[in-house]
């Protein structure tokens, strides 16, 4: 495939949508066979993908999309191996280094998308989109794999929303503070935090957990927490933690019940 590509110095867009079934030959073939040089797509714009990690793994490991400003990924397979080729290729993609603001939704079909403060830029949207086509009873540890691999775009954002409803399974059999914590651990830059109505509940006690320890290097730039509540959802000795902790920065909790989520990021 990366070798047809390469023929296509002037493409824009790609899409690539496999069948559930197809897999690669298998590995140990493939270190056998002699390497391959990666090949440039200088015009590629626009990248859809459909189909399974593995695949896309080996592609992205063998092409550079200099100009790419929209990314729309999604896998059939929840990539438990891990995606290290995907997160080297956004490394080697100067515009995704724009991107400023995530939102993760959690749902039967989980996805994480990524965006810029502005909304257009050379006539496509910049943004990175990633979802699951399988049911996960685990999404939160899920995310947290995903997230911890995908530093190299996390680093940069200011803002994270998190959103999920309450007829999600995995919530009603509640969740682990510490789970949230490594959640949120790549987010070194960001600085507003949105939580979802039935999330805040869950991810209230796990930055009281911060509080215990308030050395530890978990959203060391937060400067801002906003619920969608109208009731006040107490973290006061995460405030409290905060301020004494010599982090820098005045942190203020909102609560709002009519907040929109695809405004807000």
């Amino acid at each position: 495939m990366a070798n047809c590509l390469s023929m296509l110095p002037n493409l824009e867009s790609l899409s690539i949508m496999l069948k559930p079934l197809i897999r690669l030959p298998d590995q140990r073939s493939r270190q056998r066979s002699p390497p391959l040089l990666r090949a440039i797509l200088p015009a590629l714009i626009y990248f859809h993908f459909i189909g399974n990690s593995e695949y896309l793994e080996d592609l992205v490991s063998r092409i550079d999309a200099p100009l790419l400003v929209s990314l729309n990924l999604q896998f059939f397979d929840q990539p438990i191996i891990g995606i290290p080729q995907l997160s080297h290729f956004f490394s080697r993609t100067e515009n995704l280094g724009l991107l400023t603001r995530a939102f993760l939704n959690f749902n039967c079909q989980p996805c994480i998308f990524f965006r810029p403060t502005g909304d257009e830029m050379i006539g496509y949207r910049h943004s990175i989109w990633l979802s699951w086509c399988e049911l996960t009873n685990q999404q939160l540890s899920f995310m947290v794999q995903i997230c911890n691999q995908l530093s190299p775009i996390l680093f940069k954002l200011k803002a994270f929303s998190i959103y999920a409803n309450s007829g999600e399974q995995w919530l009603q059999d509640g969740t682990d503070p510490a789970e949230w914590l490594g959640l949120f651990r790549p987010f070194t830059a960001v600085e507003t935090l949105y939580v979802s109505k039935d999330l805040g509940p869950h991810v209230a006690p796990a930055l009281e957990d911060l509080s215990r320890d308030p050395a530890m290097a978990v959203l060391p730039e937060l400067r801002q927490v906003q619920f969608e509540s109208s009731q006040e959802i107490s973290v006061n000795q995460f405030v409290t933690a905060r301020e004494l902790s010599g982090f820098g920065h005045p942190l203020t909790m909102e609560y709002d019940k009519n907040f929109i989520w695809f405004e807000v990021i």
